[in-house]
């Protein structure tokens, strides 16, 4: 909503403190952007362009791998694990060995979020500008777009570039000779460059709260749960890794930085929380996409290059995961859940949103309860500023302390839900909000004034 309003920076909606608008999820405001100048609805465009980056993605993928391989048949291969590759499948449970946050699923990989699969189709066009010696690219021009490739991604997803960037730099300091100054150079200072301007950023409230809850938020396991979580695609993936490692192949050992690397701190998430990080941002798409590499050099190994070997492993690897992939399907057509406002809304619920949406100026402030997501949904369906406020000040208080809140936070709006209880207590308790529109299913409230 924010490019809905022309905006070119993104501003933290979800809390009534000053933040600094930063060019962070610019995918959004571009959609945003193309939203207000074509007319057509914003979360009509959102949906839409889901779908594109999923085609374009599988698309890009194929071709990364054709293009690294020099071989259309590897390619191919690379692609079939890298789409399908999945977590174990266990029969007892019923449930594969998941783990939340990690790209191990096929369905998290293929995201319903444009700027998750925008971050795989760049670090794929990173990759090949910095291993692909075949293109005709003159240098300043490769150069050229490796920097805003690498800009870019960085504003979406620093971490990822950031180990990306020192697996790189590590393998060509170690393992080249002569050395490509320029790629390495035009890598780092984007890199760096754009880090920078998230780090001045997010200085100061409500960002280092965030920062302190994070490194709270990681995903605990055990060695032999990862293992399984990884799935099927790691057997043939350690012949790959060896045959890198024997070979010395700088693409190779890169991922080998990289995937171990990152599951390291994923295992052991002592840095991450010196950091203050969850460690699910150290495991992305990326580690999936160096693992099928991996796993295709494997096969390759295994197989001598005889057809019906490499068939037969292929085979074997798709068999393993059909579990998984028919329990993610089944995930996704179940009924279950598909209720909650994040899933569905209804059309008179969205006509709420609608009215409050075109009510200006767009920078007021509107008051959800988290618990029906409401908060959540305002800035993204608004564009307005959403808080939800202490729980014992807005649920339990009497009129005089939570009018004194909502004074203090300059809240102007309420958004009242089918979901939040009933709405003739509601408006006994809290008189000085006014109904200025209604639906069966929501109410827009505003402050007496």
């Amino acid at each position: 909503m924010q490019g809905v309003n022309g905006l070119w920076l993104t501003q933290d909606l979800y809390t009534t403190e000053k933040t600094i608008a930063a060019p962070v999820y610019w995918m959004n405001i571009l959609i945003g952007h193309i939203s207000r100048i074509t007319t057509i609805p914003p979360i009509f465009l959102f949906h839409t362009s889901v779908f594109i980056l999923v085609f374009l993605m599988l698309i890009c993928s194929y071709l990364f791998f054709k293009r690294i391989f020099q071989s259309a048949r590897l390619g191919f291969i690379a692609f079939l694990f890298f789409v399908f590759s999945n977590s174990t499948y266990n029969p007892p449970a019923q449930w594969p060995f998941e783990l939340w946050g990690t790209p191990h699923l096929m369905f998290t990989r293929l995201s319903p979020l444009p700027h998750h699969l925008i971050q795989t189709i760049l670090f794929m066009a990173i990759i090949l500008l910095l291993f692909d010696e075949k293109q005709k690219l003159r240098p300043l021009l490769q150069n050229g777009f490796l920097i805003i490739c690498t800009a870019l991604l960085t504003l979406l997803q620093p971490i990822m570039v950031g180990m990306l960037t020192g697996s790189y730099m590590g393998t060509k300091l170690l393992f080249e000779k002569p050395k490509q100054w320029g790629k390495m150079l035009s890598l780092s200072i984007a890199f760096l460059f754009s880090f920078a301007i998230l780090f001045f950023a997010f200085q100061g409230e409500p960002h280092s709260q965030l920062r302190l809850w994070e490194k709270t938020q990681q995903t605990l396991t055990t060695t032999p749960f990862l293992l399984l979580s990884i799935g099927p695609i790691l057997l043939f993936a350690i012949v790959g890794m060896w045959m890198a490692l024997k070979k010395r192949i700088l693409f190779g050992i890169t991922g080998l930085f990289l995937v171990i690397g990152g599951y390291i701190l994923f295992r052991f998430p002592v840095i991450d929380q010196i950091i203050g990080i969850t460690n699910v941002r150290v495991v992305f798409p990326g580690t999936i996409l160096f693992l099928a590499w991996f796993a295709t050099l494997g096969v390759q190994t295994l197989s001598r290059k005889k057809p019906l070997v490499e068939a037969l492993c292929i085979l074997l690897f798709l068999l393993s995961v059909a579990p998984t992939v028919i329990w993610e399907i089944q995930q996704k057509i179940s009924p279950s859940g598909s209720n909650t406002p994040i899933n569905y809304i209804p059309t008179s619920m969205m006509d709420a949103y609608t009215f409050l949406k075109n009510q200006s100026p767009y920078t007021t402030v509107a008051l959800g309860n988290p618990e029906t997501y409401t908060n959540y949904l305002i800035p993204a369906l608004t564009g307005h500023v959403s808080v939800s406020g202490h729980p014992l000040l807005t649920i339990h208080a009497d009129e005089k302390t939570a009018k004194q809140w909502i004074t203090k936070e300059r809240v102007t709006y309420v958004v009242f839900t089918d979901g939040d209880g009933s709405k003739e207590a509601f408006e006994k308790t809290y008189p000085f909000f006014t109904v200025i529109f209604s639906t069966p299913t929501a109410t827009v409230y505003q402050m007496n004034k």
